[in-house]
């Protein structure tokens, strides 16, 4: 069964946000390359591409169940998951998923991916995409795995099944 995976109004403003200032900042780069002939805005406008196209291509397009496996599709490479590797799946409080700190990774534009950490559960890897409907997935070899579906409860059961 296919989940989708909906931005949060966050990332939506985010999104749009970094997309704006990216293309401000990449097409004064390029002006500059044009009038000076210089290494430097052409290296600063390809690290913004580049960061901008990364996120990108690691957003997560939506969640798969079947029947061995859990699939988070993502645009250049998905993570498949063995489902007899879940030892447990819990709904996240979304007061406890917004006080996550981001150790490593993306906060907003396109998703929320990368290391995140709280109190609560300590460190996690997010392929999410928004801040709320998170679902804990704890595997046998001690990862945790948070994944945002819109019909989170639906997408528990069809795991737990």
């Amino acid at each position: 069964m296919k989940y989708k995976a909906s931005l949060d109004n966050l990332a939506k403003i985010m999104t749009v946000g970094v997309t704006v200032v990216f293309t401000v900042i990449i097409t004064k780069q390029f002006e500059a390359i044009k009038e000076e002939q210089a290494i430097t805005p052409f290296l600063i406008a390809g690290g913004f591409i580049l960061l901008y196209v990364w996120t990108l291509l690691f957003r997560p397009l939506n969640y798969r169940v079947t029947d061995t496996h859990l699939i988070i599709h993502r645009p250049l490479k998905d993570i498949v998951m063995e489902r007899n590797a879940i030892t447990n799946i819990e709904r996240l409080d979304d007061a406890i998923v917004q006080k996550s700190v981001r150790t490593f990774g993306v906060g907003g534009l396109f998703e929320y991916f990368g290391k995140y950490a709280n109190r609560t559960n300590g460190s996690m890897t997010w392929y999410a995409t928004r801040r709320s409907s998170a679902v804990l997935i704890c595997t046998n070899d001690n990862k945790k795995v948070v994944l945002t579906p819109d019909m989170p409860e639906e997408f528990m059961t069809t795991l737990h099944n």
